[in-house]
């Protein structure tokens, strides 16, 4: 623990490649077919009723004040989300009795400022 690990440079790079594939989807958006351009796209999410995409290119201090929090707050637990459902549903004290509380009430505070 406290060393830096560059494989996981590795993991970000998986993270935006799959990011970048399920992109390439998005436009007609059902199941993948060729539009008239000849690419596959989807018409809407399988389970869902539209795509919900971001479109707010602005980077304002609400968008770094809520990065950095949510930076800060990850360090703090050392758990990404993901992992972090899986300790506390594996029963993990770390995730049960710090991440849990924290995200709970992160979320609460974030939506309360919104």
């Amino acid at each position: 623990r406290g060393t830096f690990d560059p494989s996981l440079v590795a993991v970000l790079g998986s993270a935006i490649g799959v990011s970048w594939l399920g992109y390439l989807f998005v436009e007609g958006h059902g199941a993948p077919k060729a539009n008239s351009a000849g690419k596959w796209t989807m018409k809407k999410p399988f389970w869902g009723s539209d795509w919900s995409v971001p479109t707010n290119t602005l980077i304002d201090s609400e968008l770094l004040l809520g990065a950095s929090l949510f930076g800060f707050g990850w360090s703090l637990t050392g758990l990404c989300p993901g992992p972090a459902l899986y300790h506390a549903a594996a029963g993990f004290s770390d995730a049960v009795l710090f991440w849990i509380p924290s995200f709970t009430f992160g979320s609460y505070v974030g939506e309360k400022v919104k």
